[in-house]
Order: C-alpha cells, then sequence, then structure tokens
C-alpha cells in the first residue's frame, strides 16, 4: 500500500507541475507580445498625425500613455480634440476584431459607424472635465464584415495636461456581448416552464412556443409545421400542417408573411416533394469562421430536415437567415413530429452559442408538445370513463324505479298503521285542493288516501295534468308530481308549469324512485319547490304537503302586501303630480277621491270642507262611489285581511295615540242612508282643521291599522295640495300687482325719456350760443357769466343724457357699439376734463398707468368706457375737498371658452385680456347703510351731504348696468370719513396696430433725451410712482418728497462724481410753498450748471396756480417751464418735444 500512495501523489506533483510550466510560458508569451506591441505604438510615426512627435507631447499625456501601454486590462486613449486619435494597448485589439490596424488613425475613420454617438461624449469629457461611467451600453459595430450588436461597460475619463485643459480621453472597456445575450436567452427559456401550465393540446403546444418566441430579438419569427403520418394502401404519406406562427393574419384570415418568404402554404404533403439540394449551397465567410447555408427561394425544405434529421440552415432572398429543426416526440408507444423555423437575428452570426440556443428552444418545445399530447390522453380517458359511469348510474336508476314503486306499497300502510296517531287526522278550518299526477294507479289511490284531509284532483301524466288544471275553475294550492311518467314525465310538466303565468306561483312537490343528489338537484333547479325520495312515510308526506301549502299562502300575502304597498306609492306620486300641475283644487281633489277607491276596499269616499263659503259650511268638494257592494274576489285579499284583522281594543288603543281619526263601526248616516261603519281623517292646515276625508264600508265592517295610516297619508298630500292651492293665488295676486308697479315704472321712465328730449332741443340752442362767444373780445365780468353759463348747461345736458340712458337701460334697448380706438388717448382726455375742477380745490388728479404694459389700441366701446369713468371721476371730484385721486390702470388675462363653431380653436381655453380700472379718493366715504343702495336708480346718499351737490342719483346705476353689459363687474369699498375706492373690468380685444404717429410720440423721442437724467421732487407719493412709471426709460430718475432730499441727492453726485447729477427737475409747486420752491431752484442752479438745467413746474390748472408759476418763471429765469395737472403721458413728450425743440434753436 505505501509504494501506490507513492506513486498518486508523484503523478499528482507531476500534473501541477506541468501546469506551471505550461501557465508561466503562456504568460510569458504574452508579455513578449505586449512588450512589442508598445515598441510599435512608440515607434510609430506620430509626426504625421495631427498630434506631432511624441517627445512634444504633454508630459501627463506621456504618463497615460505609459499606464495605458503597460495595462493588460483593454485601454484606449483618445488624443486630441477633434480628431481623437487612437492609442491602445494589445488586449484593445479583440475589441477591433477585423478592422484594420487603428494606432495614430482618427476615430472617424475607425469607427464610422459610431462617431456620431460617442464624438459627443469625448467633447462632453473635454468641457466638463468629468467622467462617464456605462453598464451594458448598446453599439452597432462593422467589424466582421457586416452590422453586429455588441454591448459593453466602459468608462470615459478625462487626461489632463499639466495646465489643468482636457487633452485625451482614456477608455477602459470590457465587451459584455455574450453576458447580455445569454441573459436574454435564459429568459426566453425560462418563459416556456412559465407557460407549461396552460397547454392542454398539442396544437395549443404550438401556439404557446410562438406566443414565447414573439417579440423576440433572438428569433425574429417563428413557425411551427406539425407533421402527420398516415399509412394509405400500402403508402406512406407525410402532410406538414402551419399549426401557429408568430405573423398576424389579415383580413381574409390569412398570415401575412413579409415578400422576402419563400412560398409558405398551410398543408404541404412532403411525399410528393422532390428537391435537389445539393448545388444549392452558399457560404459565409466572418472573422471566427465560414458558415454553410442553403440557398432558400422557392420553398421550405421541410423534407430536408425530416430526411437529415439535423438543423438545417437556409439563406432567404433578401440575404437574411433562417434555421429549421425537427422535434421528434414519443409518448409511449406513439411517435410525431413537429418543424419549427426560426429566423435568425440579422445583428449576430449564427455560431455554435446561437445554434445551442436555438436546440434548447427545440427541446422546449418538445416538452411542450409531449405535454400537450398527455394531455390530450388523460382527456380521451376521462371521457371514456364518465360516459361508462353515466351508463351504470341509468341502469341502476330505471331498476331502482321499477323496485321502489311497489316497495313504497308495501312499506307505507304498514308504518300508518304503526305509526299515524288520531291527531294526525285532524283536519283543517278550510280544505285545500291538490293536483295528485301519478301514472301507476295503485300508487295513485294511496296518496289519494293519505291526503283525504285536502281536495284531491287526479291525473295519469303530465298531459292529463295540464287538462285536468283547464278544467279547474280554481287553481289548485299545491301539485304533487311523480317524475318516471309516459307521454310526459316529471320534468317536462314542470317546465311548462313554470312557463305558464297562471301556474307559475303554485307549489309543486316531485316523487321519485332516484334518490341519487342529481336527480334531486335537477328537479329542484328546473323550479320544484320540494323533491321526496321513494320509499317515503306518509307522515313525511303529509308534514311536507302542509309546510308547503303555508309557505304558498305566506308568500301570496307578502306579494299582495307589496303589490299594495307600491299601488299607495304610485298614488301618492299621483297626487304630487297633480299637486303640482296647477289643476283646479276641486279636480285634484276629486282624482284623489277616485283613484284612493280603486285602492281602499269601501262604498263611497267623501272629501269635506268646513271652509265657510257663502254661509255654507261642511261642504262636500269631492265625492266618488261604486255601483256594487264590496266583494273580496281574490283569494291573496282574504288571506291578507284574515291575518291582518285586528279586535276593537287594539282598534282604539291606536287611535288613543292618534287624534284626529274617528272610526264608528254601526252608525246610520245621512251620506249613504243606511248603517254603516265610517272611518274619518281630518285634513288639517296650519294647524286648523280645513275638512275631513271619510271612507265608508257595510255595518261593523272593520278597518285596519295600514287602512288608518293610508288615509293619514292622504290628508297630508291633500293638506299640501290646498296650500299650494293658496300659493297659487296669492302668486297670481302678486303677479298682478308686479306688472302693475312695472307698467307704472315703464311710463315714469317714458315721461321722463320724452321730457329729457324736449329739454335738449332748446338747451342745444343755448350751448351753440355760448360757444359762438368763444372769438369775441369781451371784458372779464362777462366772460365770467359765460363760463357760469356754460358750466350749467354742461350739467343739465350731462343730467337729461343720464335720465335718457337711464330709460334705454332700464327698457333693455342699450347696447355697446365697438370699434378701434386709442386707449391712452381716451383716458388722459377723460381725466383732463376734471383737470380744472379739481385744480380749482387743490386735489391732486393722478392718472397712474404703464404705457408699455397697457395695450396702445384696443377694440371696444370708447364712448361707454369714457361715460363710466366721467360718472366715477364726477363722483370723486365731487365728494373730494382735499387731498388726492388716482385713478389706476392695469392689464388683466382671463381664461374664456371659445364658443364660435367656426374657428378652429371652438371648445379650448383662450387667454383674453380686460382693464382693471381702479379709481381711490380722500372724500367723505359712504355711510354702510347707504353703500347698498348705491347702485340703484335715483339712489344718493345722506340728504344731509349730497343736497349740496348737483345730480340725480342715476350716475353710478349707469355704470353698473354698462359694465355688466360688457361682460365685467364693479365694486365699491369705502369708509366714511377716508374716502373710497370704486373698481371695475371692462372687455377688451388687444389689437397690434402701429401707426406714424404713435411711433412719433411714444416710441421715437430723440436719443438725447432719452439719456437725460430726471429729479422729480413732490410729496405725494401716488403723483411721484405715477411719474416713476412714465419715465422709466430715461436714463436716470430720482424722485423724493422734500427738496432738502433731492438737493442732497444733487451735491452728493457732484461730491463724489465732479458733474451735475440732473439735467431735468419736476418741481411741485403750490400757492403756500412759492418761496420754498424759489430757494431750492436756486440751490440746484448753483449745483448744476445754471445754462443747462431745466426747472418744469407742476402746479394747479387754477388761477392761483397759473399766476404762481408765471411769476417764478421770471424770477428764476432760464429754461423754466410749467406743466399742469393732471400729468399725462401725452404732456410730458409735448414737454419733451418742447424742450429738443428749445435747445436745438
Amino acid at each position: 500500500m505505501p509504494p501506490l500512495v507513492q506513486v498518486s501523489r508523484n503523478d499528482k506533483f507531476c500534473e501541477t507541475y506541468a501546469f506551471y510550466m505550461s501557465s508561466s510560458s503562456s504568460y510569458k508569451r504574452e508579455e513578449i507580445e505586449s512588450q512589442n506591441f508598445a515598441n510599435e505604438v512608440y515607434n510609430y510615426d506620430w509626426s504625421s498625425t495631427p498630434l506631432g512627435p511624441m517627445d512634444s507631447w504633454d508630459a501627463g499625456i506621456k504618463t497615460a500613455t505609459s499606464l495605458c501601454l503597460k495595462s493588460v486590462f483593454p485601454i484606449c486613449l483618445f488624443i486630441g480634440s477633434p480628431y481623437w486619435i487612437q492609442l491602445y494597448n494589445k488586449a484593445w485589439e479583440p475589441i477591433l476584431q477585423s478592422k484594420p490596424y487603428a494606432i495614430g488613425k482618427s476615430v472617424k475613420e475607425t469607427w464610422p459607424e459610431v462617431s456620431d454617438l460617442i464624438v459627443p461624449m469625448f467633447e462632453g469629457v473635454r468641457t466638463s472635465k468629468k467622467g462617464i461611467y456605462r453598464v451594458d451600453d448598446y453599439y452597432e459595430l462593422h467589424r466582421d464584415g457586416y452590422i453586429e450588436e455588441a454591448y459593453f461597460d466602459y468608462t470615459y475619463s478625462p487626461v489632463f495636461k499639466l495646465d489643468g485643459s482636457v487633452w485625451a480621453v482614456s477608455t477602459i472597456a470590457q465587451e459584455t456581448t455574450q453576458k447580455v445575450l445569454t441573459a436574454r436567452r435564459l429568459k426566453i427559456l425560462g418563459e416556456f416552464g412559465r407557460k407549461m401550465p396552460e397547454i392542454e393540446s398539442l396544437e395549443k403546444a404550438c401556439h404557446i412556443t410562438t406566443d414565447v418566441l414573439n417579440n423576440n430579438k433572438d428569433i425574429p419569427y417563428a413557425l411551427v409545421y406539425f407533421v402527420e403520418s398516415k399509412l394509405n394502401t400500402g403508402s406512406r404519406s407525410m402532410i406538414a400542417r402551419l399549426t401557429s406562427t408568430t405573423f398576424d393574419k389579415d383580413d381574409k384570415n390569412e398570415y401575412q408573411f413579409p415578400d422576402y418568404f419563400p412560398d409558405t402554404p398551410k398543408i404541404i404533403d412532403l411525399s410528393k416533394v422532390i428537391n435537389n439540394y445539393d448545388d444549392k449551397y452558399v457560404t459565409l465567410k466572418r472573422h471566427v469562421a465560414t458558415y454553410s447555408f442553403l440557398n432558400c427561394e422557392e420553398s421550405w425544405p421541410l423534407d430536408l430536415v425530416i430526411k437529415k434529421e439535423e438543423p438545417v440552415k437556409v439563406i432567404l432572398k433578401d440575404g437574411s437567415q433562417a434555421v429549421l429543426l425537427l422535434a421528434n416526440t414519443f409518448c409511449g408507444d406513439q411517435s410525431f413530429a413537429a418543424i419549427l423555423i426560426c429566423g435568425i437575428n440579422r445583428l449576430r452570426t449564427l455560431d455554435e452559442k446561437y445554434l445551442e440556443f436555438l436546440q434548447l428552444v427545440l427541446n422546449q418545445m418538445n416538452t411542450c408538445l409531449l405535454q400537450g399530447k398527455t394531455r390530450e390522453e388523460e382527456k380521451k380517458r376521462a371521457k371514456l370513463l364518465a360516459d361508462l359511469n353515466s351508463q351504470k348510474v341509468m341502469f341502476f336508476q330505471g331498476i331502482s324505479h321499477e323496485l321502489k314503486t311497489p316497495l313504497t306499497l308495501m312499506l307505507s300502510p304498514l308504518e300508518d298503521v304503526i305509526n299515524i296517531s288520531a291527531q294526525d287526522n285532524l283536519t283543517t278550518s278550510k280544505k285545500y285542493q291538490i293536483l295528485l299526477v301519478e301514472d301507476n294507479a295503485d300508487m295513485r289511490d294511496y296518496l289519494a288516501e293519505l291526503l283525504k284531509e285536502f281536495d284531491i284532483h287526479r291525473a295519469r301524466d303530465g298531459k292529463d295534468a295540464l287538462r285536468v288544471l283547464k278544467k279547474l275553475n280554481k287553481l289548485p294550492d299545491l301539485i304533487l308530481s311523480d317524475i318516471m311518467m309516459p307521454n310526459m314525465d316529471g320534468y317536462q310538466l314542470l317546465e311548462v308549469l313554470r312557463t305558464d303565468k297562471r301556474t307559475q306561483t303554485i307549489p309543486i312537490i316531485l316523487v321519485s324512485a332516484r334518490a341519487c343528489e342529481d336527480s334531486r338537484v335537477l328537479g329542484l333547479d328546473k323550479g320544484a319547490d320540494d323533491y321526496l325520495s321513494k320509499p317515503f312515510s306518509a307522515r313525511d308526506l303529509i308534514a311536507r304537503v302542509r309546510t308547503n301549502i303555508n309557505l304558498s299562502i305566506l308568500r301570496r300575502k307578502i306579494i299582495f302586501q307589496q303589490c299594495r304597498q307600491e299601488e299607495i306609492k304610485q298614488l301618492l306620486l299621483l297626487i304630487s303630480e297633480k299637486v303640482t300641475s296647477k289643476l283646479n283644487l276641486d279636480e285634484t281633489l276629486q282624482y284623489v277621491a277616485k283613484e284612493l277607491y280603486q285602492i281602499l276596499p269601501c262604498e263611497k269616499i267623501l272629501i269635506i270642507s268646513n271652509k265657510h263659503i257663502e254661509s255654507i259650511s261642511n261642504r262636500i268638494v269631492a265625492l266618488f262611489e261604486g255601483s256594487e257592494n264590496i266583494t273580496n274576489s281574490s283569494s291573496e285579499i282574504d288571506d291578507y285581511y284574515e291575518s291582518e284583522s285586528q279586535n276593537i281594543s287594539n282598534i282604539q288603543e291606536f287611535l288613543k295615540n292618534n287624534p284626529g281619526i274617528d272610526i264608528s263601526f254601526n252608525v246610520y248616516c245621512d251620506d249613504v242612508c243606511k248603517d254603516a261603519s265610517i272611518l274619518s281623517v281630518e285634513i288639517k292646515l296650519n294647524n286648523n282643521i280645513w275638512g275631513w276625508i271619510k271612507a265608508y264600508r257595510p255595518s261593523n265592517s272593520i278597518w285596519l291599522v295600514s287602512e288608518i295610516e293610508l288615509l293619514q297619508q292622504i290628508s297630508n298630500q291633500i293638506s299640501l295640495a290646498v296650500t299650494y292651492a293658496n300659493l297659487l293665488e296669492e302668486n297670481a295676486e302678486k303677479d298682478i300687482q308686479i306688472k302693475a308697479a312695472e307698467a307704472a315704472s315703464i311710463t315714469k321712465s317714458q315721461i321722463l325719456a320724452n321730457t329729457s328730449h324736449e329739454l335738449r332741443t332748446p338747451l342745444g340752442a343755448i350751448v351753440g350760443i355760448l360757444s359762438s362767444f368763444d372769438r369775441v373780445a369781451l371784458t372779464a365780468d362777462q366772460n365770467d357769466m359765460i363760463n357760469i353759463m356754460s358750466r350749467a348747461s354742461d350739467i343739465v345736458l350731462s343730467i337729461i343724457n343720464d335720465i335718457l340712458d337711464a330709460a334705454r337701460l332700464e327698457a333693455q334697448k342699450l347696447t355697446l357699439i365697438n370699434r378701434t380706438f386709442y386707449l391712452s388717448n381716451l383716458l388722459e382726455v377723460t381725466i383732463e376734463k376734471f383737470g380744472k375742477r379739481a385744480g380749482a380745490k387743490n386735489i391732486e388728479l393722478i392718472l397712474n398707468y404703464d404705457v408699455d404694459e397697457v395695450s396702445r389700441y384696443v377694440k371696444s366701446d370708447p364712448e361707454r368706457l369714457e361715460q363710466v369713468l366721467s360718472h366715477l371721476l364726477s363722483n370723486s371730484v365731487k365728494f373730494t375737498d382735499k387731498g388726492e385721486i388716482v385713478l389706476k390702470i392695469s392689464m388683466q388675462s382671463r381664461d374664456v371658452i371659445d364658443e364660435n363653431e367656426e374657428n378652429p380653436t371652438y371648445g379650448q381655453i383662450l387667454k383674453k385680456e380686460n382693464l382693471l380700472v381702479e379709481l381711490y379718493d380722500t372724500g367723505i366715504g359712504i355711510d354702510p347703510k347707504y353703500a347698498q343702495n348705491a347702485w340703484k336708480s335715483y339712489s344718493q346718499g345722506d340728504m344731509s351731504v349730497t343736497k349740496k351737490q348737483d345730480g340725480t342719483g342715476l350716475g353710478l346705476s349707469i355704470c353698473k348696468s354698462l359694465v355688466e353689459i360688457n361682460g365685467g363687474e364693479i365694486k365699491v369699498e369705502s369708509q366714511l370719513g377716508k374716502g373710497s375706492k370704486f373698481w371695475f373690468t371692462w372687455n377688451i380685444e388687444s389689437l397690434s396696430i402701429t401707426s406714424s404717429l404713435f411711433i412719433s410720440q411714444f416710441d421715437e423721442i430723440n436719443d438725447l433725451m432719452k439719456e437725460k437724467r430726471i429729479l422729480v421732487i413732490h410729496p405725494i407719493e401716488s403723483m411721484r410712482d405715477a411719474m416713476l412709471k412714465y419715465l422709466k426709460n430715461f436714463n436716470k430718475v430720482d424722485a423724493f418728497d422734500s427738496f432738502d432730499k433731492g438737493i442732497n441727492a444733487a451735491r452728493r453726485h457732484e461730491e463724489l462724481y465732479n458733474k451735475p447729477a440732473y439735467d431735468i427737475a419736476f418741481i411741485s409747486l403750490y400757492e403756500d410753498n412759492e418761496a420754498e420752491v424759489m430757494k431750492a431752484v436756486l440751490e440746484l442752479k448753483i449745483l448744476i450748471n445754471h445754462n443747462s438745467l431745466v426747472i418744469i413746474f407742476i402746479t394747479f390748472p387754477s388761477n392761483t396756480g397759473i399766476e404762481v408759476a408765471e411769476k417764478l418763471i421770471r424770477k428764476t429765469g432760464g429754461k423754466s417751464f410749467v406743466i399742469y395737472t393732471p400729468i399725462t403721458w401725452k404732456k410730458l413728450i409735448n414737454q419733451f418735444m418742447h424742450i429738443y425743440q428749445y435747445n436745438i434753436s
């Protein structure tokens, strides 16, 4: 033993030594090849490339080159943008495969197919100085004579020069194509296992195969031919049937095969196919090996696959490839075959690994086919067993039926003698009827004897039972039927009875010798109420018959009660509809009495009112009675009343808890002229008794609680009807009053309109005469008188116009007329009309808007917009004694739905613009108790205040109506003693219109003027804000609230920059600050060059303001001007143009 062990150890040592020597030799050989390749790189003529000689390269690039060439991992350097010259190590060569030598070549020369993808990535690394890492990134490369799919893990890292710039990109890459392909193919193979439980047959197995292979990159398409082998008169035929494919079918149920496919019929007789394939092979050369393919242009070589029993590779018309594989499957002593045709990925070579994958797919298909065949065989065996079992059951059931009937006749009488007591023979007070259907005469007699407490009708079979049912005046309460009978058996009879409306609710008990569960379930499914198996005991039979009859009666009672409740519900709904249909009250009540009579069994229905009309009380307003006495022909009604009847004490208890109800069981009644049972229920209206509803029955008849409740519900409905009729009457009276008021209002408006119209004619003549004095030399007193008369006539004319507009608005005859107008001009002209009135009261009137944001040309009704603005401004000036009035204009956007079907934007949400107009004042404000009436016509506030002012109280009402016609809204916020804020929105359509006049006034201010530096000194913040908006496009604009701040700012600028701070100064001028203004102007002129500073005084357009401004202009001298409030953009433009012309001259 020791020598043997020693020999074994020596052998192991020798093997280890040999492996070590072989590995060492291989390592040295690779090291030598790597060194030789590095020498080739260093000796390469780099001067012939854009990079220049290697000696001239940056030290950082040289270091990267050294690391690259010494690495055993694939590394490539792409050097120098935009050429990106390649330098790589020996390990990189397998990535190139059959591509030519790439050292010193640009990336576009070596990789033209992907250069558009990777060059931008190189540039991104160069500019961002950050690397990139990708896993299993997909590329289509041309490395082996065709475009192939390839996957790589790689990094792009920047290589820096000594100055910090990126001059190269280092790429470390590893090809992962085989890993990706393996994972993808394993997933497909795993899908077969998941689908395996769905296989039910061979055909299903073929479909499962193509379903799994559908939308697969490695197998673009697949076809499965199932091959059937048959022996016909001594010769063998093989038929191939196309069972499934991955292609869809067209409208004609034909597969949509591509044009490059050979002929692909659904059925092929392979025994008749004769082909010679020897001279049809072609070869394809690849980097690794050469492959042979069969040229397939006319038909698929199915016979060749069966003959060779190995895969056949074919090439199609367009150069694509496919493989035919044969699946031979054995199941027991049977064998069958299927041919799988697989398309080959155009981006992969059909190498050994690819063929191995296809063989694995074929193996999975084999498994599927075997599973399908096995399931088919199992189904066949199961069907055979089921047929045998059914035949066995039928046989034993027939035998048992023939035996059980005589057995029942023998055993049941004996049991009756022993078990049936005298108590079981007691009969009920009411005899029910039973139809007995039995083909055996002895059994029929026996059952009739058992059920002698009932009225029995007999029938021999199903057809005889139907004949008996037709003769009976009243349907039986139960049917007891045998199943096994000639002509028509029990099941057939059951189906006929359950489809007939007359008989479908009769309880049916089936009697049979079949004791199996299937027979019982079948009978119950067809509609039987019970099932009794022979032999049975007499007590069991009688108990089942009684129970089913009682259950049937209970069902009829429930159905009758449900129908009755539904009738009551419908009656109440109909009464509600009649109440709201505006019928005459008497007609409604008569309808109620008639419908109630149809539901409530009684002789007469009365509805009585105690409302006094023409000294008549307790008047009958509705009556309905029948021609016959009460008869209940329905057994359901009889049953119901028997079950619901209660004793007198219970009725009295109910009446005690429900006041307003009276019942008299036996009293003489004048209404029916005989003794009767009367039910009376009060009809209440506002807790007062309006009347009664009464029902009459024969004497001593009972009334059910449900009937009393019904009359209570009807009483409530009548109360609603009376209330509704009273409301209609009241509304009719109010409508008459409203129409009278409207007629009076229209008459009043017409009188006012006519009167106003008549006043306009003489007033127009007065205005015309006054205007003729404008060019006549008059004395100062005469001018004052003319001005007073002119203002008075304007006020009267405005009042007349307001009255006319109010009349038109009230008559809804005023519409807006949209046209294009210049918005800025309208705003400035409107506010300018109130400049003198505000100036006379020393009120700052300010127009504040951004000339760049507010649309210049718009489309709307300018006259009505001006009218709204004028009314609001007039009120503010009228009720403001000091402070300021600010008119602020801005634009708003709103969402609207385009409702014009002709527009392409119909139904879409569009952006529209509207004006937001805000008016602030520091006036007297509005008392909250008058605020809610501010918008009403002829409405004025506190008369102790408003009587001091002119006006009709129509202004705000007109404003609200015009704004709402335009589609906007108007609101007011006010504090008594502090002022008011009115705001409204006005819908407009902005237009992009350009005119030469517009450009010259707004956009073509001389560039020299735009470079001017402007100082604004004004104590009112709103004025400063408005001025800053107007002057925002100038070089420099400063605004201060005091002279000291403005002068200090000019002085600091002079000290810092040794040049004047401002070219133009806007200074507020009032009567009480004349001296302060004079002092400030002189100081500014000292600080700023006396000849260059332009002074513009801002003052009120009153006589005092004009005098003070002219006096200061004379005192200050130089370039001094005046601008009057309200300040507008047009005034400023004209002022700047005047200054520009003045400087030129």
